[in-house]
């Protein structure tokens, strides 16, 4: 990355050349990345993890976090702290309900 560039800079002008490509091919409603999820509710997606505090999952936690804002979706980052079965089993009730 450049100097000076953020995450969210390069992530927009990432998406630039796709929009373009994708409307030169005829699919201008699927011009944003919003775009191509047209019709549907607005997604929520749950990362369930083993050790949610654990800094090796650091860079995972900043890809969705990038992800779901470039689809205009919903995130959340949940589990256990001590990689405890039952907080992780209650962590995906919970997502699931």
């Amino acid at each position: 990355m450049t100097p000076g560039m953020d995450r969210a800079r390069l992530l927009r002008r990432a998406g630039i050349p796709v929009a373009a490509a994708a409307m030169l091919g005829g699919a201008a409603h699927a011009a944003s990345p919003q775009g191509a999820l047209r019709g549907h509710p607005r997604w929520r997606f749950t990362f369930i993890n083993h050790a949610t505090t654990n800094p090796f999952f650091v860079p995972t936690r900043y890809g969705i976090a990038d992800a779901a804002a470039f689809f205009g979706v919903a995130s959340e980052w949940a589990g256990s702290e001590r990689s405890d079965v039952g907080e992780m089993a209650g962590a995906m009730r919970r997502a699931i309900d």
